[in-house]
């Protein structure tokens, strides 16, 4: 219930945000940055059935982040036919790595069963937590620029490795990998 409360004023802000500013993109970016100086990590106590149900769903929220990932690689490294794709692609990412932080509550971390998953060391560290999750998104916002604004200097293999080493610099801190 915590969670959806503290969803539904997350949205009001960013509406009113939104509203207040010359476009929605502006807004948006705003909320990130409110958002993430407020709390990266809800500490709402979850129960066990709760746990395995939020762990199973952060794991599909990164397989969503990765398919989106890997079909930018595909068509900006790789140079699959679908270049108009790109950009939904960008937007898909932006809008799931909103929503990264919250797929974190405390009592969250992985299974000792499988031995895989989140680090204890998120909710030791929330505060560098935080700032690699934001360092993503503001990764993410940098790609969107350097595809839109179709700049001859702007590089997007440049833009989508700085996303990659964004992940990776969670991954390597906060991650046990599945074996």
């Amino acid at each position: 219930m915590r969670i959806i409360l503290r969803l539904s004023i997350i949205l009001l802000i960013a509406v009113i945000t939104a509203v207040s500013t010359s476009t929605y993109d502006e807004g948006i970016a705003s909320l990130y940055r409110q958002s993430n100086a407020v709390s990266a990590i809800d500490t709402t106590p979850v129960s066990p059935v709760e746990v395995e149900t939020i762990i199973a769903y952060r794991r599909e929220h990164m397989k969503a982040l990765s398919a989106h990932y890997r079909s930018l690689e595909s068509i900006i490294n790789n140079n699959a036919p679908f270049d108009s794709h790109v950009l939904d692609h960008v937007n898909a990412l932006i809008m799931l790595a909103q929503h990264t932080d919250e797929t974190f509550p405390t009592g969250t971390t992985m299974l000792e069963s499988e031995g895989w998953g989140a680090k204890p060391l998120i909710w030791e560290e929330p505060e560098s937590f935080a700032r690699i999750i934001n360092d993503f998104q503001v990764s993410l916002e940098t790609l969107q620029v350097v595809i839109t604004s179709q700049n001859l200097g702007s590089n997007p293999v440049n833009a989508l490795d700085q996303v990659r080493q964004s992940c990776l610099a969670c991954h390597q801190q906060y991650r046990v990998r599945n074996s």
